[in-house]
């Protein structure tokens, strides 16, 4: 593990990059142990390198990037984002610096993909996968998260699914 303190240099360094042009799609298909850095500082013990993974998370999710890995990147994020998660439930992390980026990050992943999102339902049992634990992290969210979660939840509401609300063609 590197020293917090230049892990967050790296980041603020990377967070800088991100105006040249670096995409999601990009850093997964040529960069993945950098992303899977940045993915793991979710979970880091100083609160400013947490955060700062968060914004540039965050920043890559929402920027428009057409490129065919794209879908890939965006699952590698949710699954990596369940990952620690499922870790941070286990360390019974109440609501610091780690549960708040890793909210931020699944919100930001909801709102730019919510017909990717939406689509992953029917494959989540109760009580897993990012619906379940964006619900769960939004009933008891602090201050700064109930912005992200409500634009999230917008989103997601606008895409059509047959397990919300519409009948079945079979009854």
């Amino acid at each position: 593990p590197l020293e917090p303190s230049l892990l967050l240099i790296m980041l603020q360094c990377l967070h800088r990059w991100l105006h040249a042009g670096v995409t999601l799609s990009e850093s997964f298909e040529a960069h993945l142990p950098l992303l899977d850095l940045l993915l793991s500082s979710l979970a880091a013990p100083a609160p400013e390198v947490c955060q700062c993974a968060s914004e540039i998370l965050c920043e890559l999710l929402t920027q428009v990037d057409p490129l065919p890995a794209r879908s890939a990147a965006v699952a590698h994020v949710i699954s990596r984002s369940l990952e620690l998660q499922a870790l941070t439930k286990e360390a019974s992390v109440n609501w610091g610096p780690e549960r708040c980026a890793l909210t931020l990050v699944q919100c930001a992943v909801t709102a730019a993909e919510p017909r990717m999102v939406a689509g992953s339902v029917s494959s989540c049992s109760p009580g897993s996968g990012v619906l379940y634990s964006l619900l769960q992290a939004t009933t008891e969210v602090p201050g700064g998260v109930g912005e992200a979660a409500l634009a999230c939840w917008e989103k997601l509401a606008t895409v059509p699914h047959p397990q919300w609300g519409q009948k079945s063609e079979q009854g």
